[in-house]
């Protein structure tokens, strides 16, 4: 006796599965090779997997120098000072799972970069819907890579264009959709200080090709930045389909934040909660904590180890967590929130990678070890999905 599924019923039952069953069954039948593909299908299937606060996928970009190399590491060496991008030897790209038991093992990651090319420095660029951005080295390589379907995607440089020597980069889509472009802020340096943004390259993975916008519209308050990093992101900026970076201050001391839109390619700004000075001089970031967005500042006050306000839409941002039991010390990565409150992975250089509570108690411990070196050590958090990198 057969029985065979209508249309619809079997779609419904598909798309619950997880993101790896989906990928074997791509060859069971045209039909669903298909609908593996509709992009209503992939983000329907992501959200479904999302649902489930308490289990968390992780990329960890852990640079080598040759201070933190395990041969030739000496503890009493000086790491903090160091320069990653003169000093790093390779780079590790690691992926966690949690939970996993007894103890997570991280999976080394090799295959995803061109064969015989040494990697030395990987800048992460963040993700959306279960794909990352990375810069390889030096010269604005940046590919697109989806962990989970292994997936890659080089993303060619524009042919008008050059290296420009100052920008910033961010990775993105339009809110619920798989319409994923990368776009290249090309900066002029006014004085020290003091920055312009000359131009905005979008590269859409729809069609594989590049734009240019020159003199692009900024905010009046983006006219000119008052600040201005290349570092690579602490966290995932990018929240609801839009990107965002701190770029400046305002004269009361605020940060200022830039924000790209990928729904209308158009930039707005908006400010932070609080002011360096109130901030116990602590490091500002801003990143995504369950769908909204949120400012973290790491405190160096042995008080206060860490503060998150969280952007409301009609009210703003709101003070949630004033963490005064976290070992200001300890080094914040990856930060969520589940059923059991705020956690985060991190730990203290030269010690072993933690996933902490809100209270830094130390919940399990894994057999990674944090460098002291700037930038040397990077987690970011990312979501199983099936979306695809090719036509």
């Amino acid at each position: 006796m057969s029985c065979i599924l209508g249309g619809d019923l079997e779609a419904e039952i598909l798309v619950r599965l997880p993101a790896k069953s989906i990928m074997r069954f791509k060859c069971v039948q045209r039909s669903w090779n298909i609908l593996f593909k509709n992009p209503n299908f992939v983000i329907r299937n992501m959200h479904i997997h999302m649902s489930n606060h308490d289990h968390h996928r992780f990329m960890i970009i852990n640079q080598y120098t040759k201070e933190t190399c395990p041969k030739t590491h000496n503890h009493n060496d000086k790491l903090f000072d160091k320069d990653i991008e003169s000093t790093c030897l390779e780079t590790h790209l690691l992926l966690l799972s949690l939970p996993q038991h007894p103890t997570p093992t991280p999976n080394l990651i090799k295959s995803i970069f061109p064969k015989n090319i040494p990697i030395r420095i990987i800048k992460f660029y963040g993700h959306c819907n279960g794909i990352l951005c990375l810069e390889y080295d030096y010269n604005l390589s940046l590919i697109l890579w989806n962990p989970t379907t292994r997936e890659v995607h080089f993303v060619p440089p524009h042919p008008a264009s050059y290296i420009h020597p100052e920008y910033l980069i961010g990775f993105g889509a339009k809110h619920n959709t798989n319409d994923f472009k990368v776009v290249k802020l090309n900066v002029n340096r006014e004085k020290p200080f003091v920055f312009s943004l000359s131009s905005l390259e979008i590269y859409n993975l729809s069609d594989k090709s590049w734009t240019i916008i020159h003199n692009p519209t900024l905010p009046p308050d983006q006219a000119t930045m008052r600040y201005y990093s290349k570092r690579p992101n602490k966290y995932n900026i990018l929240v609801n389909g839009i990107y965002h970076w701190i770029t400046g201050y305002n004269v009361k001391g605020f940060s200022i934040i830039l924000c790209f839109d990928f729904s209308n390619n158009k930039f707005h700004t908006i400010m932070g909660p609080i002011t360096r000075l109130a901030s116990e001089f602590g490091a500002a970031n801003v990143t995504e904590i369950n769908g909204s967005l949120a400012y973290v500042v790491q405190c160096y006050h042995r008080m206060i180890g860490m503060r998150i306000w969280v952007m409301d839409k009609l009210n703003g941002w709101t003070k949630l967590y004033n963490f005064v039991s976290v070992d200001w010390a300890i080094d914040k990565h990856a930060i969520w929130k589940g059923k059991n409150g705020i956690q985060f992975l991190g730990g203290k250089p030269g010690q072993l990678l933690t996933l902490y509570d809100h209270h830094g108690n130390s919940l399990q411990q894994f057999q990674i070890v944090l460098h002291g070196i700037l930038d040397a050590f990077l987690v970011h958090e990312y979501v199983q999905s099936i979306a695809p990198l090719s036509g």
